[in-house]
């Protein structure tokens, strides 16, 4: 292993973690054989480590100051952007000169790591990680920042850095009022880089600081890593092809004029003409778009000649056969819109029925009796009565700029969810309240499946600002809310539903999207120790990330989860996902895409 990995290894770290050696602060301790067998290669011998201090709760002037932490949130994250753009003039300044730090960037010992040693781990796809040991040196600033500009310096660009307060106290100065003299702050610290040719490099760190408020300048003095990852993809494990495959399409910026709504999501895969290739519907605000697979890795945009040119405002498609002959239709839902006099307005759901060729004629009006115009974030097919004949389920959301909703954590100004029953392949019929799904909650996202193996299809809907519901299936054509029975009645900001078999033991499981906010968490959590868990857990929902759910059998034999601890859970502002088998180990993996807005800085986002 360690001839093939070395040169390798050797010229990746090079970039990322090696460059010139880190030089010792005054106060570090680190000299002679320990420091020679650092450079040499050899494991680095336990150092001297950073102390920092947190304020005294038995002295006055010890304080949590929420207000205060959001200010340092905010500095902090104005330093991962310097990172981010390497404005190494504005990372200096934000060190105090009598700096005492540990070095964000371990010096990787390449013989441990070639050799496999215990703190390298080979994971799929050829990414390697690597748990650094405690840091064996005390830097100064100039060997801190320098440490810094020598490992992000070569890199050919930095797609992320952020730096997110987690929790801070601060300690007032005697006989001062209400001036802070310093504080205790803990970040979490996540950079990706790529270097030419040699992959891609992730540092993840927690890490506590010593702040101090100077002359009304904020400046870290002391910096000590508590944990620290490295992770080295030697080459890329996606390329980007979108332009390549002709799938690429360069709308406008959210923001600008003409793109200012948050509508038009989502994407719907089928083969519509029968030639066992995958095609491809995106809706968008104007235009849809139908990109059909020619089979040799690329797509032809055909929405205007087959029929879904006209789908402009749609959102939530889905493919299925609704009159069962063997094609694959098309429902599309729509978001609306505002009209002069500032009321909202819009277009009920549409069905497009497939000839068998891949063409489509809007049969809306004779087929969907009783779909009214909802703004339908998300669409399920799904045979809700057992009758042979695919059902339509849509998400009713709400129109943000028409009316707000009327609570954070559990608001019921949402447009009413619609289960529409498919009548033989001929027409449909809203059968919501019969069914028991009737709901005006802000309903994102829905996913069907048989999760407690009875023989009919269950549904999950996944709420924002509210309780999420799991509809068990009766097997009688109606529906009861079992979610607060199985502990899934998760509260809030739920933007995707996914089941799967995540542990491979043959139950389905489940995989809810939702934001992750480090503020969010940080400061819920403040209210949790002062007030008590019962007012505030539904509430740190809502920022505490993505959430698994596994398949469990319950006592009596039924069937019913548990939270799992799997990873996975922290995406950012994360939307939907997806189960694929990426590295084909046998294994469901996840992929979740996130992001809000777009821009060049963390702060954009």
């Amino acid at each position: 292993m360690k001839s093939v990995l070395f040169p390798v290894l050797a010229g990746l770290l090079a970039v990322a973690c090696g460059g010139p050696e880190d030089k010792e602060s005054p106060a570090s301790t680190a000299t002679g054989p320990a420091a020679s067998g650092a450079r040499q290669g050899a494991a680095p011998s336990p150092g001297p480590r950073v102390e920092v201090a947190a304020p005294d709760r038995r002295i006055r002037g010890a304080i949590d100051n929420e207000a205060l932490a959001e200010t340092v949130d905010g500095w902090f994250q104005a330093l991962g952007n310097k990172i981010r753009i390497r404005d190494f003039d504005g990372i200096s300044d934000a060190f105090s000169e009598d700096l005492r730090a540990e070095s964000l960037f371990p010096n990787v010992p390449i013989d441990e790591l070639s050799a496999g040693g215990s703190s390298f781990e080979l994971l799929p796809l050829g990414v390697e990680r690597y748990r650094a040991p405690d840091p064996s040196r005390v830097l100064g600033k100039a060997s801190f920042i320098e440490s810094i500009e020598d490992r992000i310096g070569p890199l050919a660009r930095l797609s992320q850095s952020r730096w997110r307060l987690t929790s801070a106290s601060f300690q007032k100065e005697p006989n001062r009022g209400d001036v802070v003299k310093w504080g205790r702050a803990e970040a979490s610290i996540h950079i990706v880089g790529h270097a030419v040719d040699r992959g891609t490099v992730v540092l993840d760190a927690k890490a506590v600081a010593r702040i101090e408020n100077r002359e009304g300048d904020w400046v870290i003095s002391a910096l000590r890593l508590e944990s620290r990852t490295l992770l080295y993809h030697r080459r890329p494990m996606f390329s980007e092809v979108s332009r390549a495959a002709g799938v690429a399409y360069d709308g406008l910026r959210y923001g600008e004029s003409g793109n200012d709504g948050d509508g038009w999501n989502g994407a719907a895969t089928a083969d519509v003409d029968g030639d066992g290739l995958l095609d491809i519907f995106v809706p968008g605000a104007q235009r849809g778009f139908l990109y059909r697979n020619s089979g040799d890795g690329t797509f032809v945009e055909e929405a205007q000649t087959r029929g879904l040119f006209g789908t402009g405002g749609g959102t939530g498609a889905v493919f299925f056969d609704y009159d069962r002959d063997g094609d694959q239709d098309l429902a599309v839902g729509h978001v609306g819109w505002l009209d002069l006099a500032n009321q909202p307005k819009g277009r009920a759901l549409e069905l497009y029925e497939n000839d068998g060729k891949g063409r489509f004629k809007d049969v809306s009006r004779e087929t969907l009796v009783g779909a009214h115009s909802i703004p339908a974030y998300s669409l399920t097919a799904f045979d809700a009565n057992g009758d042979g004949f695919t059902d339509l389920f849509a998400c009713g959301y709400g129109r943000m700029d028409f009316e707000i909703n009327d609570s954070w954590i559990e608001a019921s100004n949402g447009a009413p969810d619609l289960l529409l029953l498919n009548r033989g392949g001929k027409k449909f019929e809203d059968g919501t309240e019969a069914a028991g799904m009737g709901d005006k909650r802000w309903s994102y996202a829905s996913a069907a499946a048989d999760f407690d193996e009875d023989g009919d299809q269950d549904l999950y809907v996944a709420n924002n600002f509210g309780t999420s519901r799991l509809w068990r299936n009766r097997g009688d054509g109606t529906f009861e809310d079992a979610a607060a029975e199985l502990g899934v009645d998760v509260r809030g900001n739920v933007m995707g539903a996914l089941w799967t078999d995540l542990n491979g033991d043959g139950r389905l499981d489940l995989y809810l999207s939702s934001p992750t906010s480090t503020s969010g968490t940080r400061l819920l959590g403040g209210v949790e120790e002062r007030r008590g868990t019962a007012a505030t857990q539904g509430m740190i929902q809502m920022a505490n990330g993505n959430k698994v759910f596994l398949g469990t059998e319950l006592e009596g034999g039924k069937a019913g989860f548990v939270r799992g601890d799997m990873g996975g859970t922290r995406s950012g502002w994360a939307w939907s996902a997806a189960s694929p088998d990426i590295d084909l180990d046998g294994t469901r993996d996840i992929v979740c895409v996130n992001g809000f807005v777009t821009g060049e800085l963390s702060g954009d986002t």
